[in-house]
């Protein structure tokens, strides 16, 4: 009895601790207020959601509760911005000069919200006012054309892709080569025509009976050891980055090539010069002959069958624009002064006729860049936004992520979320694409990325780093119909098990890659009789080089590089410092 009754005593006294803790809480305003309150400076505030779907009823602004997700916002006197993110709800961010239908916004104090009566839904609470930003330049039908233009263009391949759980990697060489080895081997049946049936293997294992004998033919994937690659391991051991973002090349005359396939790998004896081409992920064909010391000698090596585009149809002068870097996170006057003549010149371009042989730009293409690195990323934004949003109201737009970009790292990037652009997502030709992309103009396709394939390449192979290597190895991927080759082993990627998403299944006319230090162009013919082929681009990044590639639509051999955007006060930013492995 004395035990029950204690026990007793123990609960009255815990639940009038509770009661106590419960009416201070709820005079305080809850933890959420007291989080508002330490945000906005002691003053009360709400966070109120918009609903833009539509409903039988009429919507209304919904408290959210900020103990259920995660708010940042940002501390500003007069009305600011605020992000809610939750597993369920994209990021949103609302700013008091934008309508406020789809986002969120604040009050001042949840009294000034007016209750919600079955009759009568509440009104969400006027955002405070700010200074008005200056009107945009915008011609009604430039803009009608932008949107026509904006929905005929096709770019879905990358953006479908669903994300898998977590996987090994070794299944993505393992489709790359099941879907490779048949245009690889056709290739080689055409250039080494002269061979027996038997001499072309089906698999490497059993090659050595060959010894001494004929010239056989091997298929498989590159991998390149790299002796001088720093190691991850041993740099988290002794408290060092475990990526180096100065290295420009991991490879070195040390290095050793193996071909490899289900049944086994062997080492290759290349010639320097091809050694050199090779990197990571290459399926490739090879002749020659087992060495005694049990390698492979290669006399020549061979990539895909590359059939030739569909024709392009039409004759007409329209033309695509692809730029990129431009930067905004940089500051100088003659990179602010270059995008204010390149904005004016794409502007005056989109509005003419496309009669009596004038340039008539109807799309652009940013092929990433926007930020050159994480930094100041709010008022670089907003200057982006600005560009971004008179440029698309008046010609189709494409933006492009790319390496510092906000978006996910690895390959593909998805698009660049547009509620960070409060100006541009409201433009008729307004658009963000995955990286790499796949566009569709009437026929005419268009396939790139924004460099970063390219560039980890060159840490991979023993090329020189310019515009030359840059394009060289750009026409080596188109030739082994792979976007990026070394991916996953030193270019970031997700563990696909299905199919590999960068192997080129559709060839196009145009293949591009941006952020380059200059321009670069050339033809690439196909592998059939016919004169057909593709234009390999490497697009210069503006603030390296201030220029604009212009793509005829009706005819991809037609390529003019527009660079007169630099004056006087031009100063190119120095790239940062870097060393080769182990340098």
């Amino acid at each position: 009895k004395k035990t029950k009754a204690a026990s007793g005593k123990k609960t009255k006294i815990h639940e009038a601790e509770a009661t106590k803790a419960k009416k201070k809480s709820e005079e305080s305003g809850g933890p959420s207020q007291q989080l508002l309150k330490r945000w906005f400076g002691g003053q009360n505030a709400s966070i109120t959601v918009h609903d833009p779907l539509p409903r039988q009823v009429p919507s209304s602004p919904t408290h959210v509760d900020l103990d259920m997700v995660d708010v940042a916002a940002d501390r500003r006197k007069n009305g600011g911005q605020a992000s809610v993110v939750s597993a369920d709800t994209p990021v949103c961010v609302a700013s008091p000069s934008v309508p406020a239908s789809g986002m969120f916004t604040l009050a001042e104090d949840p009294a000034d919200v007016p209750t919600q009566t079955p009759s009568q839904p509440r009104n969400p609470p006027e955002p405070p006012k700010v200074e008005e930003l200056p009107a945009l330049r915008t011609d009604t039908s430039a803009s009608a054309c932008a949107k026509l233009l904006a929905e005929r263009v096709q770019h879905k391949k990358f953006e479908g892709i669903p994300c898998a759980g977590w996987q090994q990697y070794n299944d993505i060489y393992r489709l790359r080569l099941e879907k490779l080895r048949a245009p690889v081997r056709r290739q080689a049946c055409s250039r080494w025509g002269n061979l027996q049936k038997e001499s072309f293997m089906p698999k490497i294992s059993g090659f050595l009976r060959y010894s001494g004998k004929q010239d056989i033919v091997l298929c498989g994937i590159i991998s390149r050891e790299m002796k001088t690659r720093p190691s991850v391991l041993h740099n988290y051991r002794h408290g060092k980055d475990l990526v180096d973002e100065t290295i420009v090349n991991f490879s070195s005359e040390k290095d050793t090539i193996w071909l490899e396939d289900p049944s086994m790998r062997v080492e290759l004896e290349l010639h320097a010069e091809l050694a050199a081409r090779l990197a990571t992920g290459l399926v490739v064909a090879v002749k020659g002959q087992p060495s005694s010391r049990g390698r492979f000698s290669v006399e020549d090596l061979c990539f895909a069958w590359v059939p030739e585009p569909t024709a392009a149809l039409g004759s007409s002068q329209v033309y695509l624009a692809l730029i990129s870097g431009l930067a905004f996170d940089k500051k100088s006057p003659g990179l602010d002064s270059a995008r204010r003549r390149l904005l004016d010149f794409l502007l005056h371009r989109c509005k003419e006729g496309c009669g009596n042989g004038t340039t008539c730009v109807r799309h652009v293409v940013l092929c990433g860049g926007l930020l050159s690195a994480a930094a100041e990323v709010k008022d670089s934004l907003a200057r982006a936004d600005i560009f971004l949003a008179e440029l698309a109201n008046n010609v189709s737009l494409d933006v492009m992520p790319g390496k510092s970009d906000l978006t996910n790292l690895s390959l593909p990037q998805m698009p660049l979320h547009k509620q960070l652009f409060s100006r541009a997502r409201a433009a008729p030709g307004f658009s963000t694409v995955s990286n790499p992309v796949q566009l569709s103009f009437d026929g005419l396709l268009v396939l790139g990325h924004s460099g970063q394939p390219v560039e980890d390449f060159l840490r991979c192979c023993r090329l020189q780093r310019t515009k030359e290597a840059a394009l060289e190895c750009l026409s080596t991927c188109l030739s082994a119909l792979h976007l990026a080759p070394t991916a996953p082993d030193s270019l970031e990627t997700r563990p696909f098990h299905q199919s590999d998403p960068f192997v080129i299944d559709q060839v196009p006319h145009v293949l591009f890659s941006g952020g380059h230090s200059e321009a670069a162009l050339q033809w690439h013919k196909s592998s059939g009789p016919g004169s057909g082929g593709t234009q390999c681009i490497c697009v210069p990044a503006f603030h390296l080089q201030p220029a604009v590639i212009l793509v005829n639509l009706s005819n991809p051999k037609d390529v003019k590089v527009v660079q007169d955007f630099a004056d006087s006060s031009w100063v190119s930013p120095p790239d940062p410092v870097a060393v080769p492995a182990g340098g």
